[in-house]
């Protein structure tokens, strides 16, 4: 099973989450000091939630659930994650790192306000593996 919780800068670290994104993405490298940049310089009206997936202790996946500051709607969130190529196409204890991902992101949004009413996400035509965990799912 994967456990999903929130990252914390302090025990994770940026440099953990930026290694998978690099990982999962070879062709658009990124550095820590860009997304701690982004962190702190991000519009504090908007909700921003970086979390984490682990299998058996160690950071096999990292995401967001947002809300858009350059297009905010209230009740549209979005997410979206990247994963160790390895942990992508695999299951852990029977469940696939997408599906415990969905269900982390749509137990997060349920109870925010304003109430969720569309959830998005988005990936590259090349990256079908993520649209696994698509399923007609209910926001209310």
């Amino acid at each position: 099973m994967y456990t999903i919780r929130p990252f914390d800068p302090e025990q994770d670290g940026y440099a953990a989450l930026v290694e998978v994104y690099n990982l999962d993405w070879p062709d658009d490298p990124d550095v820590p000091e860009t997304w701690i940049h982004n962190d702190n310089t991000r519009d504090m009206r908007y909700l921003m939630h970086r979390f984490v997936a682990e299998a058996d202790g160690a950071i096999v996946a990292e995401g967001v659930i947002y809300e858009s500051d350059w297009s905010y709607v209230p009740g549209k969130y979005s997410y979206h994650y990247n994963v160790r190529p390895p942990h992508a196409s695999t299951e852990q204890g029977g469940q696939h790192v997408h599906d415990a991902i969905l269900d982390y992101v749509l137990e997060f949004v349920a109870p925010r306000d304003p109430a969720p009413v569309k959830l998005t996400t988005h990936t590259r035509e090349n990256r079908s593996e993520k649209s696994h965990s698509w399923r007609p799912t209910a926001l209310h």
